[in-house]
């Protein structure tokens, strides 16, 4: 053994510890000033899990091109930092809550409110909706993008065929209908030796 498959195994480590920390530090940014310490904990400690998930089952299961892991780290731990803001948030760390008498009231599911837990689902719900109508008109102004190409000489070989699909912060995106498709690592290779038979 030559030793360099040690130091890719090694890289492999150090960059897992980086989005572990980075899931950690995600998912605890909705609840820092409302969460006492062993809660922010926990929500770091189920954080790192559940991103390690998405990336290491989740993506290799749907097989979807994500080179810096950004989808399972931040979208996963985002979503679950948010949830349990609406549980573990107490007034004693932030009393933002106040009747009208100017008393402290509770400020998370564990002390009583309910309705922190449903304001947190709630935007969870509404990011997900703005996120996938966002992504999935980036990806109709990529389609209307991406196709425009010269004529027959564009396709022969004699000019640069890259319209027929593109490569945007890495994933490359082809499509015919309103919407691209996005096509994973393999799919990408396939039609770049199909381009460079024209």
């Amino acid at each position: 053994m030559d030793g360099s498959g040690v130091d890719s195994q090694r890289q492999a480590e150090r960059t897992g510890g980086i989005s572990g920390a980075v899931a950690g530090l995600v998912a605890i940014t909705p609840a820092a000033g409302f969460v006492q310490p062993m809660a922010a904990f926990a929500i770091g400690l189920i954080a790192g899990v559940s991103c390690y998930a998405m990336i290491a089952k989740v993506k290799a299961t749907l097989g979807y091109d994500d080179l810096l892991d950004a989808f399972g780290v931040h979208g996963a731990g985002g979503r679950w930092g948010r949830c349990p803001t609406g549980i573990f948030a107490v007034s004693a760390v932030n009393p933002i809550f106040k009747d009208a008498q100017g008393n402290v009231s509770a400020s998370g599911l564990l002390e009583g409110n309910s309705h922190q837990l449903l304001n947190q689902l709630a935007g969870v719900a509404i990011a997900w909706a703005l996120g996938d109508v966002g992504g999935l008109e980036a990806g109709g102004c990529n389609h209307r993008i991406a196709n425009c190409r010269g004529g027959r000489s564009a396709r022969t070989g004699s000019l640069p065929t890259r319209g027929r699909g593109i490569l945007l912060g890495g994933v490359g995106v082809e499509g015919r209908g309103r919407f691209s498709a996005i096509l994973t690592l393999g799919q990408r290779e396939e039609r770049r030796q199909d381009l460079t038979t024209l």
